[in-house]
């Protein structure tokens, strides 16, 4: 086999180094984007302590008091946090991720699509949940009976959240995610409304786990108004050019460089 002249061979190694260097430097930028998730989170519970434990309705609301400016992430070039921010209805819990295919399409088979998230009730989320959508479902059914079952039996909605439903399982309440709960706990939310006379109520998850489905965070939901299961799909992004192109033109130009070595042999 012919060997390669020198102009071939450093055009081989150029490709090469382009390309690992383009997957180096998307490592650091996702370690950065799980930063500003954690600094947003950050800033939302500071919000909450100054407004009795009620979480920003926009995250814009955090500016400039707990944070100077929202974030930018650094692959995606803008911020990709504010559309994917959801509150829950008694505004006692919140997730948002970084909404958009930058991470899923630059360090594929690391990352899923849609993460990383955040969520105030289990913290960063890095993949989706093995219960999936359709069990989700099922356990938000569930909650939901139990939680009708108390009022019934009591005449209220249950004071201390779902921990109240305790003594009514099989000794835990259901979760979502693959996350190492004690029997008490959980990543389902409920908000009552004590004002309503009706004595309302929701439940949502606050897993993370159903991005990559197309769900935004805090989905599938359900409440006492209504018997089916609610979920509210991820709005659309447009992302940069350069976003779009690097991974493309590292391929081309490994492409071209393999091929007209192979076509000089």
């Amino acid at each position: 086999m012919p060997r390669m002249k020198p102009p071939q061979f450093v055009l081989v190694v150029i490709s090469v180094l382009l390309t690992s260097t383009c997957w180096a430097k998307s490592g650091s930028q996702l370690t950065a984007c799980k930063t500003n998730l954690k600094n947003i989170g950050t800033a939302c519970e500071m919000y909450a302590a100054d407004h009795d434990g009620r979480f920003p309705e926009r995250l814009s609301q955090l500016v400039p008091e707990h944070l100077t400016r929202i974030p930018s992430c650094p692959t995606a070039g803008q911020d990709s946090y504010s559309r994917a921010y959801h509150l829950s209805s008694g505004r006692n819990a919140y997730a948002l991720c970084c909404l958009g295919k930058t991470h899923f399409k630059t360090l594929k088979g690391r990352v899923r699509l849609n993460y990383s998230a955040y969520s105030s009730s289990v913290g960063l989320v890095e993949g989706p949940s093995p219960t999936g959508v359709s069990g989700c479902r099922k356990n938000l059914e569930t909650l939901k009976t139990m939680v009708e079952a108390y009022r019934t039996r009591t005449g209220h909605l249950p004071s201390l959240g779902l921990v109240s439903l305790m003594e009514h399982t099989d000794g835990s309440l259901p979760h979502c995610g693959d996350y190492r709960f004690a029997p008490n706990e959980t990543d389902y939310i409920y908000s009552p409304d004590w004002y309503s006379q009706e004595q309302e109520y929701e439940i949502v998850c606050a897993s993370c786990g159903h991005l990559e489905e197309g769900l935004l965070p805090l989905q599938p939901q359900t409440n006492s108004r209504s018997k089916m299961i609610h979920e509210i799909i991820m709005p659309p992004v447009e992302e940069k050019w350069a976003v779009k192109m690097w991974l493309p033109v590292s391929i081309v130009v490994f492409a071209l460089t393999v091929y007209g070595w192979r076509k000089r042999r």
